[in-house]
């Protein structure tokens, strides 16, 4: 399945591109010195519960965080599939590979949304649903890859709710739209949409600074 894409969400993806490609420079130590990455990702990717030998997309895998744990879930006789769309990250991801001799990835350039997927049995999803451009499709074009019996985790920041929302959630909104995101988004409304039972669990990073969530599911 393969979508066209309009001009403007064209420029817009060569923005987001280069705006990440040139964050990958500095990507894996910022998120060790925030604390907030592997705890959450670990989680996130242990609700997949990957089997040996099965197939999992890893949605903008960046640098390639996530392969430590999708291997040792898939094993060596499993398959790999990742996505970006920054070369600087996809290049990051590559080295970090090579380096942990996972020889079973393939790598992807481009826009998840716009693509054609191949047949997965789950799909890992780690801070990047605030930042594809058109995440619906995104969505509906990952569960479309999936196999019946398939899953998905969604892992990132939503807004905060209560008291302290109603101040901090402004600058927050501000500080995404200037670094081509959107915090306000809330794709697990779209993925029970999609698949139906979705479970989620939330938690409080730094007491009030900032929400992260887990939204997982699988396809029947």
């Amino acid at each position: 399945m393969k979508y066209k894409n309009s001009q403007r969400n064209s420029n817009q993806n060569t923005k987001i591109a280069s705006y990440w490609s040139k964050l990958a420079l500095v990507w894996d130590p910022m998120l060790r010195l925030c604390g907030l990455d592997q705890k959450y990702r670990k989680d996130a990717i242990s609700v997949l519960c990957p089997e040996k030998g099965q197939t999992v997309l890893d949605v903008a895998c960046g640098t390639g965080l996530n392969f430590h744990y999708l291997f040792n879930g898939v094993g060596s006789n499993g398959r790999i599939i990742a996505i970006d769309i920054a070369p600087g990250m996809l290049e990051k991801a590559k080295i970090r590979a090579q380096n942990n001799g996972f020889n079973n990835i393939d790598f992807i350039l481009g826009d998840v949304s716009e693509i054609e997927l191949p047949k997965v049995d789950a799909v890992a999803a780690c801070w990047c649903m605030i930042s594809i451009p058109d995440y619906p499709k995104a969505l509906e074009n990952i569960v479309e890859s999936l196999r019946p019996g398939g899953k998905i985790a969604i892992l990132d920041f939503k807004r905060i709710d209560g008291f302290f929302g109603h101040i901090l959630n402004p600058l927050f909104e501000w500080i995404c739209r200037i670094t081509y995101q959107d915090i306000t988004r809330e794709p697990w409304h779209d993925l029970k949409r999609l698949l139906g039972n979705v479970q989620m669990r939330e938690w409080k990073y730094g007491a009030i600074l900032s929400s992260v969530y887990l939204a997982w599911g699988t396809k029947t």
